[in-house]
């Protein structure tokens, strides 16, 4: 093991112990608070027509936000790649437009 590494394992078994640690009062603790706030997440009974609209509003957003997350990185590949092929084209006219050389090897040897 080298000193590095043996420098920061007590930090990374601490660092996991607490998120463990923290993971398990998060568990115990959440069945707990819908009673305490004497709430359900899924009802609506009693609740006013200002809440209704809020909630098909907030539906309305969560279902369209994945589709449009997804348009947008759909698009940028497609501008990427339509980018791509321009650059090819490009330089694919270059070679065609660049004379053809023919290059005659000369060696220093023959000169005096």
């Amino acid at each position: 093991m080298s000193r590095v590494s043996g420098f920061l394992a007590p930090a990374c078994r601490m660092r996991w112990r607490g998120l463990f640690m923290g993971s398990a009062v998060a568990a115990w603790a959440l069945p707990l608070l819908p009673s305490l706030a004497r709430a359900c997440s899924v009802c609506t009974a009693g609740r006013d027509e200002e809440n209704a609209a809020a909630f098909l509003l907030t539906t309305i957003f969560m279902s369209i936000l994945p589709l449009a997350a997804l348009g947008t990185l759909v698009f940028v590949i497609w501008r990427r790649f339509r980018k791509l092929e321009a650059e090819a084209e490009a330089e694919a006219r270059q070679e065609i437009a660049r004379p053809a050389t023919l290059a005659i090897p000369v060696s220093s040897e023959g000169r005096s």
